[in-house]
């Protein structure tokens, strides 16, 4: 302990009476405290809990109105991918098929789940199957809308004519292409019905004609006799 200096003891005095005048008068923690739902009458308490439980079931509502809207919205969207019209199919880089609906599988002739990673080109007619290839790596490399009419092949053997949309896309960064498929079988069998009319017709026109020089010249001799 070291001894302190009886005549340091006057300034010690001083110094400390300086020290606590320079500090600010520091309310009590008590006073300083804010007033918390302890400090509340359980009344008060009870209608601001019931204030609570309705705002919590307002918001459990609206957040179910939205689950509902939003599973409407899917389902609304499965029966239209589901059940559209034309096949929609996606393909990945290599031509094999990673998702195909309802009407695209029945396009084809398989059950769908017999189809996933199956390769596309398996159900191209030989004679079109250059004509894929090529059109497979150009739409890949392209962004616009590419499209090709091609003869597919059931799994029964049973051949169809199709019109193909592509489009590609990317999924996590590797290009994917997506196929709308259409069943053009009747459009292309009425083509050829009317091919076949206009060649008859052609034919018919050509015999018409020449009927008409013969009668000309047959009228031209009759006259000079």
């Amino acid at each position: 302990m070291t001894n302190q200096d009886p005549d340091d003891a006057p300034r010690l005095v001083k110094a400390e009476s300086a020290t606590t005048a320079q500090a600010p008068c520091r309310p009590s923690l008590s006073a300083s405290l804010p007033k918390t739902k302890a400090a509340l009458s359980p009344a008060h308490l009870l209608h601001e809990l019931r204030v609570h439980q309705a705002e919590l079931e307002i918001q459990n509502e609206e957040l179910r109105r939205a689950q509902l809207a939003l599973e409407e919205s899917r389902d609304r969207y499965v029966d239209l991918y589901e059940f559209a019209p034309v096949g929609y199919l996606t393909l990945s880089s290599v031509g094999t098929i990673t998702e195909i609906n309802l009407t695209g599988a029945t396009l084809l002739g398989i059950e769908r789940s017999k189809l996933i990673s199956r390769r596309f080109t398996t159900f191209v007619a030989t004679a079109d199957q250059d004509r894929w290839h090529r059109h497979l790596i150009h739409a890949l490399h392209h962004h616009d809308k590419q499209e090709c009419e091609l003869i597919l092949s059931h799994d029964d053997g049973s051949q169809f004519s199709a019109h193909l949309h592509c489009l590609r896309q990317e999924r996590d960064g590797v290009p994917v292409l997506r196929v709308a498929l259409a069943d053009i079988s009747i459009r292309k069998q009425a083509e050829a019905e009317l091919a076949r009319t206009r060649e008859i017709l052609q034919r018919t026109n050509d015999r018409l004609l020449i009927s008409n020089r013969d009668l000309e010249q047959f009228a031209y001799v009759a006259s000079q006799d």
